[in-house]
């Protein structure tokens, strides 16, 4: 119980040093968490400027705007402001030499002169030329009832007469005017917003210049373009310090806590955004009580865990009674990690076996995957006539079966492939390396490659069984012809003395009866009763005498005459059917 305590003694400070160093850890992170959201939102504002800033470029070198055509200038900018479809870019505009808008996607805009507006004086200068220049502290005034005032600033570019068109007179060189895109910054800072952080809100969010300009503010919209610096009577209605506010101004990089008038201390970070000459400073600020929440939860966490250090210690005792039978189980899961072993041993074994019966297979083995050969043992390389496995290893599947059988063996794979069932038996004809044809009995089943679903083909070489089958059909046509051809009565009959084969002048001899009904019948079928004994004598006669060969000829003597009406030659030679019955 001593050791007890004092473990649990130095558990419990250690515990409340953890717990300290956790909420340090808790607050670094939070600020840093907070920081991050920041730079991704200036990145992701400064992404959505890129596009509208070359879109003001490439428009700048319209011919129709350089040359200022009205009409097809017109026309160039509505196309160009339609096509983009970005609802944050608000207007095109296009001024003249003077300052004056000469055309715009904003039809009220038209006609008003911006000659001595910071943006015009720096498009006139040279240097400028081809450059960028972002002006600040525009506010929209939308006629919509429900929706406040909001910041705008534009994208402008100088406009030199410098592309060269036939519809007009030789470019002059000379600044014409200026281009400019109006982007409302509150809807790109709606539309990101969501992306960046499930518990952040846009109320969260305001940013100011660095002369401090509010630029944009979801929770005060009448503060949109007014200086933070002049506070009036209504400011501190709110705010008891603007303290936090000259920090953020100065350091223009950090974090800063402040109180507003009966509200929750907050922790506002902030972060700096250049673009082009534009220089702003986004803030973040949420509650200090969404930090202090967490904090809490790690003092929850850290009771926890004292609870159950002293669980633990209460349970050592039963966990020590129960050492023996963790050995026992550690025993246990070694002899199956032996045994683990010793089944992946016997695999590699099997798979030994097997790669060397493919290898020595007298037949085709092949496997295709994703239609092309991928193995092939040494039987499919000489029946196909190749050197060497490279040599077929990556070909199309289909390159090596004959044309007229291709659609048949796809039909067999893919089948095989979507049901993972074998395909029978079947004959198909291959082609070798050097083209020519031979023939084949294969079966296909479904296997795997590299994880891959792929088909294995196993064939043997038919090419000289079918010849032999094909001379032996010439042969056995060349019987029939010859006999079909004698005038004597021929007929072979099995064991069971049922026909098998006759020729026409045994057709004639039994009544006439066609070839079809006498086949596969007996003579009691066929002949009368007073004429089948004496054939049947003479039959089981020839039968019953051992030997593969026995001949017997019988004699039929006219009773009243002597003389011989027919003579009966019967034969015993042993012969099988295609199904190998004698």
């Amino acid at each position: 119980m001593l050791v007890a305590a004092t473990i649990l003694a130095v558990t419990v400070l250690l515990i409340n040093n953890l717990y300290q160093a956790n909420e340090n850890a808790v607050n670094d992170r939070f600020r840093e968490h907070q920081s991050l959201v920041g730079r991704h939102l200036g990145q992701q504002i400064e992404q959505s400027l890129r596009d509208p800033s070359r879109d003001v470029q490439v428009l700048s070198g319209y011919a129709s705007i350089q040359h200022r055509d009205t009409e097809v200038m017109t026309a160039d900018i509505h196309e160009w402001f339609n096509l983009q479809n970005r609802d944050y870019v608000k207007a095109i505009s296009v001024y003249d030499a003077k300052g004056t808008i000469i055309c715009s996607t904003t039809e009220e805009a038209t006609g008003q002169n911006h000659s001595n507006s910071d943006f015009f004086q720096w498009a006139t200068r040279k240097e400028n030329k081809g450059k960028l220049f972002i002006s600040s502290l525009i506010r929209a005034e939308d006629n919509h009832s429900d929706r406040p005032p909001s910041f705008r600033f534009l994208i402008v570019t100088p406009v030199y007469q410098e592309t060269f068109d036939s519809r007009y007179r030789t470019p002059g060189h000379e600044f014409v005017g200026v281009l400019t895109a109006a982007i409302d910054l509150d809807e790109i800072v709606d539309a990101f917003i969501p992306m960046l952080s499930t518990n952040l809100t846009k109320e969260q969010v305001w940013i100011m210049d660095t002369v401090g300009s509010v630029l944009t503010h979801s929770k005060h919209p009448e503060m949109i373009s007014r200086n933070i610096r002049r506070q009036d009577e209504t400011c501190m209605q709110c705010h008891i310090s603007f303290d936090y506010i000259d920090t953020i101004l100065a350091e223009r990089q950090g974090t800063v806590e402040y109180a507003l008038r009966e509200q929750p201390r907050k922790l506002a970070t902030f972060v700096p955004f250049r673009y082009e000459n534009a220089s702003w400073i986004i803030v973040v600020n949420v509650p200090l009580d969404v930090v202090s929440g967490l904090l809490q939860k790690q003092k929850a966490l850290a009771i926890l865990l004292i609870g159950a250090m002293l669980i633990v210690l209460a349970g050592a005792f039963v966990m020590f009674n129960r050492s023996n039978r963790l050995m026992i189980r550690a025993q246990e899961e070694a002899k199956q990690w032996r045994e683990k072993r010793e089944l992946e041993n016997r695999i590699r074994e099997s798979e030994e076996h097997y790669r060397q019966l493919v290898e020595s297979s007298p037949d085709l083995i092949a496997v295709c995957c994703e239609e092309k050969i991928v193995f092939v043992n040494a039987a499919a390389v000489h029946l196909l006539g190749a050197t060497s496995t490279d040599e077929l290893i990556g070909k199309p599947a289909l390159e090596i079966v004959y044309p007229d059988d291709r659609e048949m063996a796809k039909s067999r794979m893919a089948g095989v492939l979507a049901e993972g069932k074998p395909a029978p038996m079947a004959e198909e004809r291959l082609l070798r390396v050097d083209g020519n044809a031979i023939d084949v009995e294969d079966a296909v089943t479904f296997t795997t490659h590299l994880g891959k679903p792929a088909v294995q083909v196993v064939g043997r070489d038919t090419t000289e069984r079918k010849r032999i089958g094909r001379r032996l059909e010439e042969e056995r046509n060349l019987l029939r012809t010859i006999i079909e051809a004698i005038p004597d009565e021929i007929a072979v009959k099995d064991v069971e003395r049922r026909f098998l084969v006759v020729n026409p002048a045994t057709v004639r001899a039994l009544n006439g009866a066609s070839a079809e009904e006498i086949i596969g019948k007996r003579d009691e079928d066929l002949i009368p009763e007073h004429l089948l004994k004496e054939a049947k004598w003479e039959e089981n006669a020839v039968l019953a005498v051992g030997g593969h060969t026995q001949n017997r000829v019988a004699d039929k003597v006219d009773p009243e005459t002597g003389e011989i009406e027919r003579s009966l030659l019967i034969s015993k030679i042993p012969l099988k059917d295609s199904n190998g019955k004698i």
